[in-house]
C-alpha cells in the first residue's frame, strides 16, 4: 500500500497519547485497524483507538476537533497540554482523504476513528 507513513504514524500516535493520558492507571486501552472497504486498486483503513478513560460529554465533543479548543477547560491545567493535536490530526486526515470523529460518553471512555485511503502497490 502506498500512503503517508509519517502522518498516520503522527495521527496515531497523538490518539494513543491522549488515550493514555486521559485514562486512570491500569486501564484498557486499544488500537484497532480494519478494512472498510477494497477496490482493486486502493483500500480503505479504519483505525480506531478506544480507552476507558475520563470521557467526554456529547455537548463537548462539538468543538473538539477546533484549534485551541479543549473539552474541559480544566483539562489543559490538570492533563497538560494546549489543545492542538486534534485539530493538527483532523488536518492531517482530511488531507489524506479521510475522515476523523471521536464516539464517547462521559465517564465511560472514548472511541477516536479516522479513515485512510491507500492506493494498492504494484
Amino acid at each position: 500500500m502506498v500512503g503517508d507513513e509519517k502522518r498516520i504514524t503522527r495521527v496515531i500516535l497523538h490518539l494513543l497519547t491522549n488515550a493514555i493520558k486521559f485514562s486512570p492507571d491500569n486501564s484498557e486501552i486499544t488500537l484497532k485497524i480494519d478494512i472498510l472497504e477494497e477496490t482493486e486498486d486502493s483500500i480503505i483503513l479504519q483505525i480506531e483507538i478506544a480507552d476507558n478513560g475520563i470521557g467526554i460529554s456529547v455537548e463537548e465533543q462539538n468543538g473538539l476537533f477546533e484549534l485551541f479548543e479543549q473539552a474541559d477547560g480544566s483539562s489543559s491545567r490538570k492533563y497538560g497540554g494546549m489543545g492542538i493535536g486534534l485539530p493538527i490530526s483532523r488536518s492531517i486526515v482530511e488531507l489524506m482523504g479521510g475522515e476523523i470523529w471521536v464516539e464517547s460518553e462521559l465517564e465511560k471512555g472514548a472511541r477516536f476513528i479516522f479513515t485512510c485511503p491507500l492506493k494498492k502497490d504494484e
